[in-house]
């Protein structure tokens, strides 16, 4: 290669790693400015210092109770509409009474027992009501899930927001899930899968996926408000008249905690069953996991390693799925 065509003026040249393995780095850092005062510091000095701590990499998410603050130019009632589709529910219902009672246009395609229009498919009945909303400015989809097992509802979203996105009418997508009927469990996992779903949804498509909205019954006329006000919340609690969003904190760990694994969760490794895989499972095995998912590109009795086979009986047989 003939770098000089690309950079005809002189350039400074830094080695790099042949090796991976090498494990050294390499940092390209300029050195602050030294007043006239001020020895010159030695080139062995110029390593980067380490991370101040492991405090500094561990966060979780919590709910914190914050006001909604509207953000939105919201058109007028008579130039926008709304479309709820999904499931009829109390919460469900409430919303559409008090999307009436605000002058908006509305669909009601809210499906009872075993109305679903016909059976059609969701997307497609979406994307019927969206052809009729041609021409009436933005338009607000509320989803309610119809399903319950959270693969199923997962598909059911991607459906529901590519029949959205194929459309040219412009329209954003709420999920919404009423917590009331559900156990808190139930409850939970179903706005979890929805909330995974939006969120990466919303990261490719942000003009288009609104976000989760979980509510109790009580909660209709501050979903319509949340909705209307776009304050950019992905994931919303509406409960007992108060409104939580997630947020991130940093996570204190002890200095001298050991690792330990909950026996109730199942824990992935990619790349399971080569070498340092499979070391990474025993490690998890040894730290107190139970449900492990070892994902690979072949398997494992196609890999002609008997030494695999036997690990993997070995711990089946003590009790770990």
């Amino acid at each position: 290669m003939d770098w000089k065509s690309f950079f005809p003026e002189p350039i400074g040249v830094v080695d790099l790693p042949l090796y991976p393995f090498q494990g050294r780095e390499y940092w390209l850092e300029k050195k602050p400015k030294r007043q006239a005062s001020q020895p010159a510091e030695d080139s062995s000095s110029s390593v980067p210092s380490e991370a101040s701590g492991a405090n500094d990499w561990f966060y979780s998410l919590e709910l914190v109770e914050k006001n909604l603050q509207k953000h939105s130019t919201e058109a007028p009632a008579e130039s926008s509409a709304w479309i709820l589709l999904g499931r009829r529910a109390e919460l469900s219902r409430q919303i559409a009474s008090e999307v009436r009672n605000r002058g908006y246009q509305m669909i009601d395609a809210l499906a009872e027992g075993s109305d679903r229009a016909a059976n059609l498919p969701v997307e497609q009945r979406l994307m019927d009501l969206l052809s009729r909303c041609k021409g009436t400015g933005p338009c607000h989809v509320v989803y309610f899930p119809e399903c319950e097992e959270p693969s199923a509802l997962t598909a059911e979203a991607l459906r529901v927001a590519q029949a959205l996105l194929e459309c040219e009418q412009s329209a954003r997508l709420w999920f919404v899930v009423e917590s009331q009927h559900r156990p808190a469990s139930a409850s939970e996992e179903v706005s979890s899968a929805l909330r995974g779903f939006s969120r990466v949804a919303g990261l490719e498509h942000p003009e288009n996926i609104g976000g989760v909205i979980v509510a109790d019954s009580e909660s209709a006329t501050r979903v319509c408000d949340e909705i209307e006000g776009n304050a950019g919340e992905d994931h919303v609690l509406l409960r007992g008249g108060r409104r939580r969003v997630p947020r991130l904190y940093r996570e204190k760990l002890a200095p001298s905690a050991r690792l330990q694994l909950r026996e109730d969760r199942s824990y992935l490794v990619t790349g399971a069953f080569g070498a340092i895989g499979l070391d990474v499972a025993a490690w998890l095995v040894a730290a107190g996991a139970r449900h492990l998912v070892l994902a690979g590109r072949r398997h494992p009795s196609a890999m002609g390693k008997p030494h695999l086979l036997e690990r993997l009986n070995a711990w089946r047989a003590s009790g770990i799925e």
